[in-house]
């Protein structure tokens, strides 16, 4: 799984947005054996609203705006660190409760 990242400036805001891409086969296996992380973002222009959105379900309209362009770089490093965080602890999850066995009667 990929994020891609999206930056642009408007009218002297620095916007700031995530993409969830490339979401592999094994990726959703996870996701259906584990459930999907949830990451918090920042939602909004001005006043912004945190929200808790899936991590395979980030797109580009879920922006943050920022008047300085640090605090907009701090936001993408957060945001990115926070990703990779739940992405690394969903890999590491093994399921060892699956299964089938017989058994002698």
């Amino acid at each position: 799984m990929k994020v891609r990242v999206n930056r642009f400036m408007r009218g002297g805001i620095c916007f700031v947005g995530f993409q969830s891409i490339e979401v592999t086969p094994e990726d959703n296996e996870r996701f259906q054996k584990f459930g999907i992380p949830m990451i918090q973002i920042l939602i909004g222009n001005g006043p912004r609203t945190t929200v808790a959105i899936p991590l395979n379900g980030l797109n580009p309209g879920q922006t943050a705006g920022f008047t300085d362009p640090g605090e907009a770089r701090q936001y993408e490093e957060r945001v990115l660190n926070e990703a990779k965080a739940l992405y690394g602890a969903l890999r590491e999850k093994k399921d060892e409760f699956s299964g089938m066995r017989e058994v002698d009667l």
